[in-house]
This record gives structure tokens, C-alpha cells and sequence, in this order.
């Protein structure tokens, strides 16, 4: 099973080509559907990332792909040279993946659960005079 992952990263397309100029289309439909086919590789390549990073213990399959398709729809935009470039981005993260630069607990907080990176304000405590004006920009004595 290792050998077997290991030969399939030695041998892997992203992992044995060196990064380049992102590739520039020349109308909506081509990057469209580049991205559709880049989205279609990184869903593909979910059973791995879960085996790799141990995710079943906090995830599904059906989940994770979920979330990355949320992730996908919310960059939506309709020029494409911006699409070029997400595209660039998207397939560097796809590599750090691979690669292992990316560890367990970065892709939990991103694709997981990215509720709990959420701040929540805590006002249970009223502020005092001092700090409210301070804050408000008044002259504190």
C-alpha cells in the first residue's frame, strides 16, 4: 500500500512538473471549462486525501467534496484572466497537498469545520467609561 503511494507520487504529473506562468484562455467558455475539469481532478483525488491526511475520523467523502464545491462557488466571477489566475492558485495548493506541505490540521480548519475559525465577540461584560470613550475616539482624562 505505501509502495504503491509512493510510486504514484514519484510518478505524479503535479508533484514531477515544474510550476509555470498560469495558462491564459482565450474566452469564458475555455477557462470555464478548465475549471470545471481542474475541479473534476481535485475531486478525484479526495479518497486519497482522506486516506493520507486521516480525515474519516472527522469527515465523510461526501462532505469534504461538499465543502470544496462551497470553496469552488464561492469565487465565482465571469472574467476570465481572474479565473486564470484562481486556477494558478488552486493548483499550487493541489500540489502542497500532495506534497505534504500541507498538514492535517490546516486542511481541517479550511475544508472541515470553517465555522470553528469563526471569532465570536464576547459582550457579556459591559465596557467601562474609560474604555468606551477611548474606543469612540473622546478625549480620556
Amino acid at each position: 500500500m505505501v509502495a504503491s503511494t509512493l510510486a504514484r507520487l514519484a510518478t505524479s504529473g503535479p508533484l514531477s512538473q515544474p510550476a509555470g506562468a498560469p495558462v491564459f484562455s482565450a474566452s469564458l467558455a475555455e477557462a470555464r471549462t478548465r475549471s470545471r475539469n481542474f475541479f473534476r481532478g481535485v475531486c478525484r483525488e479526495v479518497p486519497w486525501a482522506m486516506r493520507t491526511y486521516m480525515l474519516e475520523e472527522v469527515t465523510t467523502t461526501a462532505k469534504f467534496r461538499s465543502q470544496l464545491a462551497d470553496e469552488w462557488r464561492r469565487h465565482d466571477t465571469t472574467d476570465y484572466p481572474v479565473i486564470d489566475v484562481m486556477l494558478f492558485k488552486a493548483s499550487q495548493e493541489v500540489v502542497s497537498a500532495m506534497a505534504h506541505h500541507t498538514q492535517r490540521h490546516h486542511i481541517i480548519t479550511r475544508f472541515v469545520s470553517p465555522e470553528s475559525n469563526r471569532i465570536v465577540k464576547h459582550t457579556s461584560k459591559p465596557q467601562s467609561s474609560f474604555l468606551s470613550s477611548f474606543l469612540g475616539g473622546k478625549k480620556t482624562e
